[in-house]
Parts: structure tokens; sequence; C-alpha cells
């Protein structure tokens, strides 16, 4: 069973490389595997590449799906951080 919420994205640069960078990060963390759903498209949360392809930009909404043992904290951070904007304001 998997759980989902969906979320607009914040950062004003979308989700690049260095937020997908830390998005897989995070997503590693966790004993659980966790998708990302934009438009139809379905993609690994532990795929740089993958999160890039989705051409997720500043104002659209992405769905965070994830299942597994750790599947509601992994969701929960995941979330945080997209609702965080990746801590853009502090990379100034």
């Amino acid at each position: 069973m998997s759980i989902e919420a969906t979320v607009i994205i914040r950062n004003k640069m979308g989700i690049h490389a260095r937020p997908a960078t830390e998005l897989v990060k995070l997503a590693r963390n966790f004993d659980a595997e966790v998708n990302l759903i934009k438009e139809g498209k379905t993609v690994s949360a532990s795929s740089v590449l993958g999160i890039m392809m989705l051409g997720s930009h500043c104002g659209e909404s992405i769905t965070v799906q994830a299942s597994g043992k750790d599947a509601e904290q992994a969701l929960t951070a995941i979330v945080s951080l997209l609702e965080t904007e990746f801590d853009q304001d502090s990379q100034s």
C-alpha cells in the first residue's frame, strides 16, 4: 500500500540539478520506494536524471508517492524539502 501527497513547487528555479540531487540523497535515507508523479509521468525519487526529466517548474504541482517500511517518514521528509524551497534563500 502506498501513501501520497501533492505539493506545489516553490523553488523559483524549479527542480534543477542541485535540488534533484538533494531530493535523491534524502529519499535514499529511507527504507521506502518513493516516486514523483507529474502529468501522468512517474519517476523514482532515487534518480537525479529521472527527476530532472519531469521538468518541474515553480508553481507546478507534483505528487510524492511512497510505499514500504518507512513510507510515512519518507513522504513527510520529502514534502517538507519541497515546501521549504530547498533552502533557496540561503543559497544566494
